[in-house]
């Protein structure tokens, strides 16, 4: 990104560039392997000089797991809310449709059985969406008592995916990396009981 009027967040400057901007802000949240996302750079480019000065522009990469380390961003998770900053919202206000028809919870999974032509009847019970939602509204520690769970929602699925690790928190989380590095220290007592098992990511049906 090297248009001057978009500016990349950080953990450090997103209350002076967001929460505390005196103009409205776009966040783009995009992934540098993230086809579709690039794909709107130049519409982005565009409205950055149209609205220069009026509209500001942010662009920002998978977050919100990230804010979970900033104590007084993490004291306001509805205010983050109502600027838009959400996490994983696959198989709830997300989902993606495949070149068959085949809908999956975000662009970067595989496609559950659902039709897009059965969207409607079928979107609040489809199996494949489940594990996301059920993940999202009940997630193991250290997720289940951090203070952003209802806008972070346990980070990227895809990306912990892509760690081994199927559906659970962002493995790059600071909370998460803590309080593994706690659970592992000599003596430490896990105090939920055992880790629990990763639920994979559904595989598409054949």
């Amino acid at each position: 990104m090297a248009n001057q009027n978009i500016v990349s967040l950080t953990q450090e400057n997103f209350p002076s560039e967001v929460l505390q901007s005196s103009s409205p802000v776009l966040v783009d949240f995009w992934a540098e392997w993230c086809g579709p996302c690039k794909m709107i750079t130049p519409i982005l480019d565009e409205l950055a000089e149209e609205y220069e000065g009026r509209v500001r522009i942010r662009i920002d990469c998978a977050l919100v797991p990230f804010l979970s380390a900033d104590a007084d961003l993490a004291s306001r998770p509805e205010e983050l809310a109502r600027w838009g900053v959400l996490g994983c919202e696959a198989g709830s206000l997300l989902a993606a449709t495949k070149v068959d028809g085949r809908v999956a919870p975000c662009s970067f999974t595989d496609a559950t059985s659902l039709h897009v032509d059965d969207l409607a009847r079928g979107w609040a019970s489809d199996r494949g969406m489940a594990p996301f939602r059920d993940y999202a509204a009940a997630p193991p520690e250290p997720c289940a008592s951090c203070t952003l769970r209802t806008v972070c929602k346990g980070g990227c699925k895809v990306v912990s995916g892509h760690a081994g690790e199927g559906i659970g928190p962002d493995p790059e989380c600071p909370r998460v990396l803590d309080a593994r590095a706690a659970s592992s220290a000599p003596g430490a007592e896990r105090p939920c009981g055992p880790e629990p098992a990763a639920t994979p990511i559904p595989e598409s049906p054949a």
